[in-house]
């Protein structure tokens, strides 16, 4: 799958916060490598200890850990007859930062038929650090908004993850059905492009109520 064409300006632009701060988001540098970590129960991410505990048992504190493309997939194929709702996020893309608090609410608001995660893609694949490098950075954040669900360090590359999903950058919101398929994708192309920016009530709300009504 070739890169969109939108990563050339938006690398060359997003050269720092400031940078960041003025746009909707922009991509990374591509290098492939791996990434695996244990999950709370210290089991590996992808094999079947994972299955016995459902993600949604585990919103008593916030979690992080580091997943691949193809463990996301499973954790959110684990997930069957709830909503799933997946914010793709940076922490140098200020509105991503600022309708983040947006997934935190929709949780709270349906706590028993949408399961929210997120994914931070951070790691742009230089061999001078690694996905769970970022923990740091990354957590004070998850911690301070109480982003009680499972929230992700992409393990590969953020341009892989561009690919994979078919984005062009974050702020993305992939709302998957009751049944694991990709439902929606919200992002700045899907709500008319301009100076507006991704809203969870404005764009992200009305799909969940539409998914769990049955429309």
């Amino acid at each position: 799958m070739s890169m969109h064409p939108v990563f050339a300006p938006a690398r060359i632009l997003c050269t720092g916060l400031l940078a960041a701060a003025l746009l909707t988001g922009c991509g990374g540098k591509t290098e492939e490598t791996t990434g695996s970590s244990p999950d709370s129960a210290g089991t590996p991410t992808g094999q079947a200890g994972t299955a016995e505990r459902p993600l949604t048992e585990l919103t008593g504190e916030v979690q992080l850990e580091v997943a691949t493309w193809e463990e996301l997939q499973q954790k959110i194929a684990e997930q069957n007859g709830k909503v799933v709702v997946l914010d793709v996020w940076a922490s140098w893309c200020a509105p991503c930062k600022k309708e983040f608090p947006g997934l935190v609410r929709l949780q709270q608001q349906f706590p028993d038929s949408v399961v929210a995660m997120s994914v931070n893609l951070d790691y742009e694949g230089s061999k001078d650090n690694t996905p769970e490098s970022f923990r740091d950075s990354v957590m004070p954040f998850l911690e301070e908004v109480g982003a009680k669900f499972p929230n992700f360090l992409f393990g590969q590359p953020s341009d892989e993850f561009y690919e994979l999903a078919e984005i062009d950058a974050p702020p993305t919101v992939l709302v998957y059905d009751q049944n694991g398929t990709l439902h929606k994708k919200v992002d700045v192309d899907s709500i008319g492009g301009g100076n507006e920016e991704v809203s969870y009530q404005k764009h992200v709300v009305p799909v969940v109520e539409k998914l769990l009504s049955g429309e």
